[in-house]
Formats: structure tokens, C-alpha cells, sequence
């Protein structure tokens, strides 16, 4: 089986990102500024360009998401990291602000798919938080409607570990289409 991990956002290490980003501020500027090398680059546009980075791709994952979440409904499940140890939580998702607000509390966060399956990990002050999110067959929305969308555990795991009533939601196959296909196959 091959492990394709496909990162649609990621803001977890802006660290890593640093010596690029110098590179592309240096590229883009030296000129301008005067620069003859690259340790002439202020930190602050280093750390400006990491953060216009983070929210390019932030926007672009997300308006591609926002596309998706008109046409399906989907469920999140996972464990929140507390102070007292991780509990397990979950949600449906119908629309865009379901989605926000069941991350918002995340002060980092990594959206990615592997192998079709789309994952959520974050970071804020009490721990760590990883979900994966699925997309709700016809039957699983009706299934999930016959029990009002309760915010039961049973429910959650009835419906992720069914295929039946949920299926990998495959976002890079949605936003990136045939290019994707074609040379990840």
C-alpha cells in the first residue's frame, strides 16, 4: 500500500519553514533593498512571508473545502487533549462554520490526507488534538438523522467504522482532479 500524505495546511513547525522563506524574501527583494546577501534579510520579513504562506494556503484548502461541505455531510471524530487526559469527541460537519468551530480552540494546526483518509491534528495550551473526518454516505445522513445527529459515541463509531455510512473523503482526489490522479497513482 502506498503512503501518499498530501499536506493541505500546515502551521504546526514555522520553524522548518524559515530558511526557505529567508530565500524567497532574499529572492524577491535583494534587488530592491540593496541586499548582496542573504544575511542582510530582516527576521521580520522572513517571519511575514512564513505567515502570508500559512494564510495562501489556508485559503485556498479552505475555499475548496467550503465547496465541498455544500454538497456532503461529514463526521469528525477523535480524541482532545486535556489537562487530565485525552477524551474521545466527535461532531457531524454540515456546513463551513460546524467545521471552524469545532477547531478554533486549536492555537496550530495540520490538515492532511493519507492514503484517501483526511486527518486533523492541533495543538492549544491543555495538549494535543488528532481527528479524522469522513464523509457521509446517503444512508449514513439518514442513519444520523434517525438519531437527531447526537453527539453519541456509539453513533460516531457505528457511522466511521461503517462504509455502508461513511466513506475516505479523498480531498486531494477532489481539489487537485486528474493532475492528482495521474501522477499519484
Amino acid at each position: 500500500m502506498k503512503n501518499d500524505i498530501i499536506t493541505f495546511y500546515d502551521d504546526t513547525n514555522d520553524y522548518a519553514k524559515y530558511d526557505e522563506a529567508k530565500q524567497d524574501v532574499f529572492n524577491s527583494f535583494a534587488d530592491s533593498q540593496g541586499w548582496t546577501d542573504i544575511s542582510e534579510v530582516p527576521n521580520d520579513m522572513v517571519w511575514d512571508e512564513i505567515s502570508n504562506q500559512n494564510n495562501a494556503d489556508w485559503e485556498y484548502f479552505t475555499e475548496h473545502l467550503k465547496r465541498l461541505l455544500k454538497e456532503h455531510y461529514y463526521l469528525i471524530t477523535g480524541t482532545n487533549g486535556r489537562w487530565n487526559g485525552p477524551a474521545e469527541c466527535g461532531n457531524f460537519i454540515k456546513d463551513y462554520d460546524d467545521f471552524t468551530a469545532f477547531i478554533k480552540h486549536l492555537d496550530n494546526l495540520k490538515i492532511y490526507e493519507l492514503n484517501g483518509h483526511l486527518y486533523i491534528s492541533g495543538y492549544h495550551h491543555d495538549g494535543h488534538d488528532y481527528y479524522e473526518m469522513k464523509r457521509l454516505t446517503d444512508k449514513g445522513v439518514q442513519y444520523a438523522d434517525k438519531h437527531c445527529f447526537a453527539h453519541d459515541k456509539y453513533l460516531h463509531s457505528r457511522i466511521m467504522k461503517c462504509n455502508f455510512y461513511s466513506v475516505l473523503p479523498r480531498l486531494a482526489q477532489e481539489i487537485y482532479g486528474t493532475y492528482y490522479e495521474t501522477h499519484h497513482a
